[in-house]
């Protein structure tokens, strides 16, 4: 403790100098966070899911639902709401990850606009999990909330439905002359908006060959009137009203064998479903994997100068602003070796004395960098909090304390205590 004030002390004395090392510093870190953030937004649409793009299997857009095998008596489409009833159909067993289609015997109209009726996607407790998107308003579905009261998110919109708007949700059931027939009501509540231009998972407008086909960017320019409601899957088949409910695959889906297969086995599989005739397209997951690692190490290739270039940028400045730094300190360390206090206890404040300059410049770094993302500049400075931006900055910083340490033993070994005196 007493060193720690010494260190604080000695902070004190030079405010200027260690200011501009602690804004220095602040700056190297803001930097690397918006380097490897930029670096980690090239994944932030294949990493949650990559489970799926590194299995073998299929990905495949169904457009309404996946119709696999025969209809049955009444022209009423089979149910498929099980990874157990699905892969029936396939040589080895197999697991989908998709939106959950909302069928036609729920309906919600848009608070404001009858004519508008907005598209229903649910999503499983495990798919919510993984995909967590940028939100203008609100908070994001967690599964069930339990209660009566079914929770939404809706896609970006000015007009039709805001957070905090409330309305109903009909449970309908088809009856045998061919009409439908409302059984009940629930009360349904928007609790989150999505940002203008945030991609919906599981859908696709884009016209690619990799795992972007997973997702389809939702902007109200481009939308017009369209609105998608997202709801948890758990809350409504629990809240169902109605023994024909049923929860379908259906969108965008990734398909995954849960088990070894051979190629004749993946290529019979495709065969089947291109047969269904149901899909907007259909590729092998190994196709998208592939297409995949091409766009991703092209993106990462192009940030690569720049990220090698402010790399030695904020190495060259933070070995700098040590020198210089330490070498200020020295005189005052000198003069405690004078007074009996051993050398190795002067690099023990200076280290501390260091270590508090790096929590200074990390509290700013994050200040500002918090800062940058409620102004104009998000776009260029784009910052997100993640693993991989943690453990850069703390590099950096133990690179900062390393060199802390080092110094004032490497300007020791040059010159004497006295030495030191003289020259202040």
């Amino acid at each position: 403790m007493v060193y720690l004030k010494m260190a604080w002390t000695a902070l004190r004395r030079s405010k200027l100098s260690n200011l501009l090392t602690v804004l220095q510093l602040a700056a190297a870190l803001i930097v690397t966070a918006v380097m490897v953030s930029a670096v980690c937004l090239r994944f932030r649409k294949y990493t949650p899911f990559a489970d799926y793009f590194n299995r073998e299997g299929f990905l495949m857009n169904t457009a309404a639902w996946a119709e696999f095998g025969e209809r049955v008596a009444g022209g009423e489409l089979e149910n498929f709401g099980s990874n157990e009833q699905i892969s029936k159909h396939f040589s080895a067993p197999v697991e989908v990850m998709c939106p959950r289609c909302v069928p036609f015997w729920v309906n919600v109209e848009a608070k404001n606009d009858p004519q508008c009726n907005p598209q229903l996607n649910a999503y499983t407790d495990d798919f919510l999990a993984r995909w967590t998107p940028k939100l203008q308003t609100g908070h994001w579905l967690k599964g069930d909330p339990g209660g009566d009261v079914i929770e939404a998110v809706v896609t970006y919109n000015d007009s039709e439905w805001q957070v905090g708007d409330t309305g109903e949700l009909e449970w309908m059931e088809l009856h045998e002359d061919g009409g439908l027939h409302t059984v009940g009501t629930s009360p349904i509540k928007i609790v989150g908006m999505l940002e203008d231009g945030e991609a919906i998972a599981g859908m696709s407008s884009v016209n690619t060959q990799d795992f972007r086909l997973f997702w389809m960017p939702f902007s109200q320019d481009r939308e017009g009137n369209s609105l998608y409601l997202l709801f948890s899957a758990s809350q409504l088949a629990r809240l169902a009203q109605t023994d024909q409910f049923h929860l379908l695959f259906g969108r965008t889906m990734l398909i995954r064998y849960t088990e070894p297969v051979t190629e004749e086995q993946i290529e019979t599989d495709y065969k089947m479903l291109a047969r269904q005739g149901n899909a907007t397209y259909l590729m092998k997951m190994s196709e998208v994997r592939e297409n995949s690692k091409a766009y991703l190490y092209t993106e990462v290739y192009k940030l690569l100068p720049v990220v090698i270039m402010l790399t030695l940028l904020v190495a060259v400045s933070s070995i700098s602003a040590t020198a210089i730094s330490t070498r200020k300190r020295l005189h005052d360390y000198a003069v405690f070796a004078l007074s009996g206090l051993p050398w190795g206890r002067c690099i023990i404040i200076n280290l501390l004395q260091s270590l508090l300059t790096a929590i200074l410049a990390g509290i700013l770094a994050a200040a500002g960098a918090m800062i940058l993302q409620y102004t104009p500049l998000k776009e260029t400075f784009y910052v997100t909090v993640g693993i991989w931006q943690i453990l850069c900055c703390a590099a950096l910083l133990m690179l900062y304390l390393l060199i802390s340490l080092l110094m004032p033993k490497i300007m020791l070994s040059r010159n004497s205590v006295r030495e030191i005196l003289k020259t202040k």
